[in-house]
């Protein structure tokens, strides 16, 4: 009886550069298909997908680790057309206690570029929610994602670990700042109408922005959004007419390609004659050509440039982290029991079903060969039945108990062994 093994292959803004990230990205379009594509791999019995601007990683529930890790790797590669052999260096992988432990500081917000960010939850939920309806996750690693979220909200709750900048958006409002100083005498344009645009614009009001233009593709969406916070709505196909009023740009559409391109700037920064341009891309894949960071007076951060704020922003959360560590070291105990109930849970079902099984043929034997009337036969039913009950109680118990204890393997292992289970799970259905 082979044992289930949670695994997960990935790379992260620690591991790889924007540069190749965009390229790996999962739109929300093609993750339904890319988790039909892993559930035909027979070695994947459960996977989930979390695609963000700092990561993509595939978590999975497998029989073979390490077949499944190589699988997952080629599926990385194969699926975005990555011929790079660099490629392979840049991944991770993870197996049973680091999957898990990984995944909870991700939900922590403890392996973000911004310690204690709030977006990756909800994308955590959303991952889990897209390979719950393609029926690809069940069992471990549906605990897994749930403890996970739990963790997330429990770190938030009891830690001040969200405390400062806690979001991709507000390290770009504070990156605004150090540049500017106040924000009350300069124009921003905001590219889109996604979470990360959303968050960047209520933070900018916050600080006092003198003048806000939004430039989205959804005009009702721009319209409602230039009402809360007494801003411009300009339709998206008009934004490079605004550019040369603008101080700082900050680029979110989630568009898989570049919309702001290096020979429209160029044109534009001669009508500026010369004023300075701050843009901050903080999309994956990037929006912005990096090659407008070459042009003078043009100044582009992508979002891996926000790095070095973060960093500061770590040194004055380190000690939540350590108590957001701490936590997570004890979800993990109650993890691996949920675990280990779960591995109970087969065995005591198959163990039940084998007696219900020989209980019944040799019912049906004794009715057969008694003349008995249906009180009798009921009686002698009953009878057999406390028997097998009785007989059950005590490995039963210790089958739970060991779960409770953490190590119920051993105590399965043998079951299978001593009452030839394997044998009965192969047997056809009747």
């Amino acid at each position: 009886m082979s044992e289930n093994s949670l695994i997960t292959v990935g790379l992260n803004w620690q591991t790889t550069p924007v540069a190749v990230r965009e390229q790996v990205a999962f739109s929300d379009s093609v993750i339904p298909e890319s988790l039909r594509t892993l559930k035909r791999f027979s070695g994947c019995l459960e996977a989930m997908i979390l695609s963000t601007c700092n990561r993509v990683e595939v978590y999975a529930a497998t029989r073979d680790a390490k077949g499944c890790a190589g699988f997952l790797r080629d599926f990385l590669a194969s699926f975005h057309d990555r011929d790079d052999p660099r490629f392979d260096q840049y991944c991770f992988d993870f197996q049973e206690k680091d999957t898990v432990r990984h995944l909870f500081r991700v939900a922590a917000g403890l392996d973000s570029m911004v310690v204690g960010e709030n977006e990756i939850l909800h994308q955590i939920k959303e991952a889990y929610k897209m390979a719950s309806k393609e029926g690809a996750v069940g069992g471990a690693l549906s605990i897994l994602a749930e403890q996970a979220i739990k963790v997330g909200k429990e770190v938030r709750q009891k830690t001040k670990i969200g405390q400062g900048a806690v979001s991709v958006a507000s390290v770009a409002c504070e990156l605004a700042h150090k540049i500017f100083g106040q924000l009350n005498d300069q124009h921003v344009l905001i590219l889109g109408s996604g979470k990360v645009g959303k968050q960047a614009l209520k933070n900018l009001v916050k600080d006092g922005v003198g003048e806000l233009t939004i430039a989205t593709r959804n005009r009702v969406i721009g319209e409602e959004l230039a009402r809360m916070y007494g801003a411009n709505n300009v339709d998206f196909s008009e934004w490079l007419r605004y550019l040369a009023d603008t101080d700082i740009v900050i680029c979110s559409t989630g568009a898989p390609h570049y919309v702001v391109h290096l020979q429209d700037v160029k044109r534009l920064m001669a009508a500026r004659k010369n004023k300075p341009l701050f843009i901050i891309d903080i999309s994956v894949p990037r929006n912005v050509d990096p090659e407008i960071n070459q042009l003078s007076d043009v100044y582009v951060y992508n979002i891996d440039d926000l790095k070095s704020i973060c960093d500061s922003n770590l040194k004055l959360r380190q000690k939540e982290v350590r108590a957001c560590e701490l936590l997570i070291d004890h979800r993990m105990e109650h993890f691996f029991l949920k675990i280990e109930k779960l591995k109970a849970g087969p065995t005591i079902e198959a163990l039940n079903q084998k007696f219900d099984h020989i209980a019944s043929e040799e019912f049906e034997k004794l009715a057969k060969n008694l003349s008995s009337t249906p009180e009798q036969q009921e009686e002698m039913r009953r009878l057999i039945w406390n028997i097998k009950n009785k007989f059950l109680h005590h490995p039963m118990a210790k089958l739970k108990e060991a779960a409770e204890d953490g190590g119920v393997s051993r105590y399965t292992e043998a079951v299978h062994r001593l009452f030839d289970l394997d044998s009965e799970e192969r047997k056809p259905k009747s």
